[in-house]
Order: structure tokens, then C-alpha cells, then sequence
């Protein structure tokens, strides 16, 4: 049986999560000002499948921080998901 590839995402979080990186393996974290949202971190990785996707998800909303986007990406040409 063929191993699948991890597919990268990029989450954006309202506030600081790097608290919280060792629940998000592989993902880097980077937070920022936002002029809208205040403090954001975007966060890049891979995850194997979505369960494990809905874990980083729920550790997420267990600390009661707000999503603010998720997808999948090819961020390797882009310095930045967040596009608001």
C-alpha cells in the first residue's frame, strides 16, 4: 500500500499560539500585527490526513482562539497566507 503524501496547510489564529507549537509537530509558527485582528500567528506544516488536521484544530479551539483561515497550500512560492 502506497504511503500519501502530507499535505501542507497554513492556519491563521487570532492571538499567540507559539504557547501551544509542541501540539503542531512539523508546523512553524510566526505571529504578527494585523490591523484588523491584532496579534495573529500564522502557522505552515504538514499533516498526514485530517485527523490529524482535527487534532492541531482542536487543540486550537480547547484554548479558545479564534480561526480566522484555513487551507491547503503550496506556501513555498509565498511568503505569506494570510491574505486579508
Amino acid at each position: 500500500m502506497p504511503i500519501k503524501p502530507k499535505i501542507n496547510y497554513c492556519i491563521v489564529v487570532q492571538g499567540d499560539v507559539t504557547s501551544l507549537s509542541r501540539r503542531f509537530g512539523e508546523m512553524t509558527a510566526t505571529v504578527k500585527i494585523d490591523k484588523k485582528y491584532g496579534i495573529i500567528t500564522t502557522l505552515k506544516g504538514p499533516f498526514i490526513d485530517q485527523s490529524e488536521l482535527l487534532g492541531a484544530l482542536n487543540s486550537i479551539y480547547e484554548f479558545n482562539f479564534t480561526i480566522l483561515q484555513i487551507q491547503a497550500s503550496n506556501y513555498s512560492n509565498s511568503n505569506n497566507c494570510y491574505q486579508h
